[in-house]
Order: C-alpha cells, then structure tokens, then sequence
C-alpha cells in the first residue's frame, strides 16, 4: 500500500475553512504575534515623537486633521483608543466602528476637554 501523502494536480493545496477561521462578529480581532523579548519602536515610546506624545492621550476625545495631497484637508472626531507606529485608531463617539488613521498624513490634534462646550457641540456634529 503506497503512504505518500496526496499532492493536488495543481500543486497547490485547496484552502479549507475550518469552524475556527469562520467570521464572528463577537470575537475581538487576533492581535499580531511578537517575539516575548521584543520591545516596541522607539518613536511609539518616547514623547519626543507624535505617536510616542498620543499614547499618552489613549482615551481622551480628540479632533484630528489630515492632509491630503497637497493642499486638501479632512478631519476626524472621534475618541483615540490606540497609537501604533505608522497608525492611531479612532473609535466614533457612538461607539459602532472604528478608524485607523494614517499617523504620517496629521497635521494638527486637537485633544477636547469633555467637559467644555466646544466638546459637548463637536461630539454631537459628528454623533450623527
């Protein structure tokens, strides 16, 4: 009796979807994987650098502004939840998605004090 495992006609191996691949939405997504011994990017660290000062306003209320190309403008509200590398992730104020953001295209950050007025208008503009 041949042992030799089956080899598909097109050398490439069908993909099949296990019960554990499939989509729930329940299920927070994988984080990446890193070696135990790694340390993150300086720039993510140190406050010297703008992801290294926004780590440190995780969770505030923040207005973002961004430039695309070279003179268009776009801004986003919304509460920052995270801070990567090249990245910040927004989480709308009424908590249904979330955005990552490019951390090379920001121009200006405006952190809202929660308790001002502007906060409470800025919030509800972008609410809807």
């Amino acid at each position: 009796m041949n042992m030799q495992p089956m080899q598909p006609q097109s050398g490439v191996m069908p993909y099949q979807q296990t019960p554990s691949m499939e989509f729930d939405s329940m299920t927070p997504p994988m984080q990446p994987t890193q070696p135990m011994n790694s340390r993150p990017p300086e720039s993510v660290e140190n406050t010297y650098f703008t992801a290294g000062f926004l780590r440190t306003q995780i969770g505030k209320l923040v207005r973002v502004e961004f430039l695309i190309g070279t003179n268009t403008t776009n801004d986003r509200v919304g509460r920052l939840i995270g801070v990567g590398a090249s990245y910040i992730l927004l989480e709308s104020y009424d908590r249904t998605s979330t955005i990552m953001c490019d951390i090379y295209s920001i121009k200006f950050v405006t952190i809202l004090n929660e308790g001002s007025i502007r906060a409470a208008e800025m919030t509800a503009l972008y609410a809807t």
